[in-house]
């Protein structure tokens, strides 16, 4: 005896979805789940605290002009401001043995020879601006050192240790734009059960 369906099955599938769009500090938990550091040059970059740096430059010149002596002293003063929230790009990244870790080169302007390093911190949770000299405020900016600070201030700040580790938040860090979508899929199902054929 043949069997069929007795009542047509009622299918409905329902789509829900949650976007938003955030500025977050990079991990290395979000590198590696939008796929590792091959990627890293295709993301759009922003630093999360403006930063003043300042070089000064001394030369002195002495000769002998109409028979008198002449010493002439010059004073270079180069000022360089990156303001909250300017984006960048990763020209390159950088393995530092003496810190086991990765630092990542961001150009703020168009010449690729100067670039700040991030470094990865707090079990990269944050890449914070890097300081070759500890406890100093002096970063490397292409050929040059300069001494920096945060914008308006005059003392630059430093990882604060806590309980549970060290605290970046207070440094200059890269932020990107992350947007997450959540999307809920719904299968709803009615069925209206199978009788025999008599």
């Amino acid at each position: 005896m043949n069997a069929r369906t007795g009542h047509l099955t009622i299918i409905a599938l329902c789509c829900l979805f949650y976007s938003c769009a955030s500025i977050v500090p990079v991990s290395n938990e979000i590198i590696e789940r939008v796929g590792g550091e091959t990627e890293l040059d295709k993301f759009q970059y922003y630093i999360s605290r403006g930063i003043v740096m300042d070089r000064t430059e001394n030369e002195t010149d002495a000769g002998i002009v109409a028979g008198q002596a002449k010493i002439v002293s010059t004073t270079r003063q180069d000022r360089i401001k990156i303001k909250r929230s300017t984006p960048g790009v990763v020209i390159h990244s950088r393995f530092h043995p003496n810190i086991d870790s990765y630092s990542l080169c961001v150009a703020f302007e168009a010449d690729d020879d100067k670039y700040l390093q991030f470094v990865s911190y707090s079990g990269g949770e944050v890449y914070a601006l890097y300081t070759p000299i500890e406890n100093e405020n002096i970063v490397a900016y292409g050929t040059a050192l300069y001494r920096y600070f945060p914008v308006n201030t005059l003392i630059a700040p430093k990882a604060i240790e806590t309980d549970s580790g060290y605290d970046y938040s207070d440094m200059p860090c890269l932020l990107i734009k992350l947007k997450k979508r959540d999307i809920i899929e719904k299968n709803r199902r009615t069925v209206k059960g199978r009788r025999i054929e008599r």
